[in-house]
């Protein structure tokens, strides 16, 4: 038998959505279509239409709005499948972050083939055109060897991209390179310095080269050293204020 309910989505007049339990299966099969339908399209959510208007006529980042929704369910059902052909929409007029979502979507195997190959041909191009995560993403795997070659010289120039965008995990990543002395000179007070940015901030689990302000307390620095890593934080932060 049928499931007599089929959850709806009522779109509020916040960004939030309530989810409505309507019983658009158990009309219809009373022989109530008509009103089934009427129910249905009532509370169908759909995409704006004036967003969709832009996205039609090739505004990328209308394309990658659209993307986002069906990306993540907002306000429609979850549909990796329709996000990839937004995303791609926007990609391919040159819209990093879409082109960082066509890739994520290739890593994962959501809504298009896992193809590591043509996860790189899209992270790549991505950072190329300034996407902070496809950046780290890039240092992360020519750090690691993940991938792609290893290749320490290249891992630090695209943490420093995503780093001088405050990514915190791009900073935590140049930090270490510094700290080894990992294709840049080996210099502690830099590798504090971008420590004591990212510290508290990374995304992923912590790791032993994961840095607190306490770690970098902790270490066997001299009075100028410490003074000259502060300074310049405070310079950072300054220039690139954190909202909260």
């Amino acid at each position: 038998m049928a499931d007599k309910h089929e959850l709806l989505i009522l779109p509020n007049r916040g960004d939030s959505s309530i989810v409505l339990s309507k019983t658009v299966s158990s009309l219809a099969a009373r022989g109530r279509k008509d009103v089934a339908s009427l129910i249905a399209r009532r509370f169908q959510p759909r995409v704006p239409e004036a967003v969709i208007d832009f996205a039609d006529n090739g505004d990328a980042d209308a394309q990658f709005n659209i993307g986002m929704k069906y990306y993540r369910g907002d306000g429609v059902a979850k549909d990796y499948g329709k996000a990839a052909e937004w995303f791609r929409k926007a990609a391919d007029q040159g819209h990093a972050t879409g082109q960082w979502y066509i890739a994520v979507l290739h890593f994962n195997g959501h809504g298009l083939p896992k193809d590591e190959k043509q996860a790189m041909h899209w992270s790549r191009k991505a950072a190329e055109n300034g996407n902070q995560f496809a950046q780290y993403n890039l240092g992360w795997r020519l750090n690691l060897g993940q991938g792609i070659p290893q290749d320490y010289l290249q891992a630090a120039m695209w943490y420093r991209k995503a780093a001088e965008q405050d990514n915190a995990d791009a900073q935590q990543g140049l930090g270490s390179l510094y700290n080894l002395g990992h294709g840049v000179p080996q210099d502690k007070v830099e590798a504090y310095f971008w420590f004591y940015l990212s510290a508290g901030r990374t995304s992923g689990p912590r790791l032993p080269t994961n840095y607190t302000v306490e770690d970098v307390a902790k270490e066997k620095l001299t009075n100028d050293e410490r003074a000259e890593i502060e300074k310049r934080v405070k310079r950072w932060l300054a220039e690139h204020p954190r909202h909260r």
